[in-house]
């Protein structure tokens, strides 16, 4: 078996939703490389 690493390139990171009486945060993102938006906590 082959172990493969990646790294993402995320840019734009912006809080996403409603942040009250949560542990964590949670922030939208996009993918330079996909051109794909993703949710990073």
């Amino acid at each position: 078996m082959i172990d493969v690493c990646t790294e993402v390139d995320l840019e734009n990171m912006q809080p996403f939703g409603n942040m009250e009486g949560k542990n964590s945060m949670i922030f939208l993102a996009n993918d330079k490389q996909l051109n794909h938006k993703f949710i990073e906590w």
